[in-house]
């Protein structure tokens, strides 16, 4: 598993939140990836109107969440985007934010760009199947920190 930092969250969520992450790595293959960072922090507010935002590299990965307004349901759901993102860097996918699975896509329209389709696609499953499933390895604990 990816060593995960997050920061911004209650003390009650922790455990559900390891739980969900673990199982979100799982899903989406990232799970033996254990000399990457990905640094997950929940804010009132991100850039823009945006309900999340990732950006990284192969090697770490930086997930803002916003929380305001939104229900914690509407949060995981952010977050299972944002963790296809976070896997489309980690795979080296996506680099530099337009360049997707080596074409360029520097000119595309949002609703357009391939890696945001994936995310869209992706989000709605991966909550459902990996939220609320009690099948984290004892180890997972290990692998998030919370500041």
């Amino acid at each position: 598993m990816a060593h995960i930092v997050v920061k911004g969250i209650k003390k009650v969520y922790h455990e559900d939140l390891i739980e969900y992450l673990y199982n979100l790595q799982s899903a989406l293959g990232i799970n033996r990836l254990r000399s990457k960072t990905i640094y997950l922090q929940f804010k009132k507010r991100v850039d823009g109107d945006a309900m999340g935002y990732c950006s990284g590299d192969h090697k770490s990965v930086f997930i803002e969440i916003a929380k305001d307004g939104y229900e914690f349901e509407d949060l995981m759901i952010a977050l299972a985007h944002e963790m296809v993102h976070a896997k489309q860097f980690l795979r080296k996918e996506l680099v530099d934010g337009y360049l997707y699975k080596g074409r360029n896509y520097w000119e595309c329209q949002y609703d357009e760009q391939p890696w945001e389709k994936s995310a869209y696609l992706r989000e709605q499953k991966l909550y459902n199947t990996c939220f609320g499933h009690k099948n984290m390895h004892v180890s997972a604990k290990k692998h998030c920190t919370f500041i």
